[in-house]
């Protein structure tokens, strides 16, 4: 059994364990119970963040883990709890079992990771590249083309203020924009397999556009920023966060609609 398996396994036999107990809290209407059950989750909880924070720090930190290491672990694992904290808090008499959503997290983490490779696989990847530069180039030019020569004052406008470079990256955002957008949300989903595929890829597709945005956002912040940026970085991010919700539910309703949290729980057990 690999490091990764010694780690999961006791994490899904306790969420197992977890969402069984709540959905006996939540059946025979004790909330008192409820409430103090979902605080003491808090803490095994709160151990696997800070497990992942004592990962995180050692793979990409540089501190001194003799003098500040402890310390940064420490508040970098309440960083990570907070925004889950409040998210108890807030639903902590709602009779919904959250164990059970927490659980699906983990499974949906397992089910993607295993499929996802099928995108990866290198023809796959050569064909879409090579196409997909094929594709934005010759729609970059024709467009280019076609706003230059269909209107001489626009033409003597764009060449006199230096603006040729940046119309033509521009075309090139966008017409990368529209390719992505068909590849992800114009694949067929006639079978129960292509609608899998295609939540996958339109979920994947959100959380690396958050995980793009945040980081634009950093970057552009240390850059200098006016009194309406942070608004507008606040709106940005929560977008990106609330499409990757969005697709993220979708995903899980999917799985759960067809059973696939129940086959993967099986397998993984089957196989411990």
């Amino acid at each position: 059994m690999s490091p990764y398996d010694l780690l999961l396994e006791p994490v899904l036999n306790f969420l197992t364990w977890s969402s069984k107990k709540e959905e006996y809290l939540i059946t025979n209407k004790k909330k008192i119970y409820l409430c103090l059950f979902r605080l003491m989750i808090i803490v095994p909880i709160y151990l696997f963040i800070y497990i992942v924070s004592y990962v995180l720090v050692s793979l990409f930190g540089t501190t001194d883990l003799h003098n500040k290491g402890p310390i940064v672990k420490f508040y970098l694992s309440i960083i990570l709890l907070l925004p889950l904290l409040l998210l108890l808090l807030l639903n902590i008499l709602r009779e919904e079992n959250i164990s059970d959503k927490i659980m699906k997290f983990f499974l949906t983490f397992l089910i993607t990771k295993d499929s996802v490779g099928i995108d990866f696989l290198p023809l796959k990847v050569a064909f879409h590249m090579v196409g997909g530069a094929v594709y934005i180039s010759l729609a970059s030019w024709l467009s280019y083309y076609v706003i230059l020569y269909s209107n001489i004052n626009l033409y003597k406008y764009i060449s006199q203020e230096g603006y040729v470079n940046s119309l033509f990256v521009f075309l090139v955002i966008l017409h990368s924009s529209i390719y992505v957008f068909v590849l992800f949300y114009g694949s067929p989903e006639e079978t129960e397999k292509q609608k899998f595929k295609k939540l996958r890829r339109k979920f994947l597709l959100w959380l690396i556009s958050m995980i793009i945005t945040i980081g634009f956002v950093v970057i552009s912040i240390f850059k200098g920023y006016s009194t309406l940026h942070p608004f507008y970085f606040i709106f940005i991010i929560l977008i990106a966060m609330e499409r990757t919700i969005a697709n993220y539910k979708a995903l899980t309703e999917h799985l759960s609609s067809q059973g696939f949290y129940e086959e993967c729980l099986k397998g993984f057990k089957g196989e411990n």
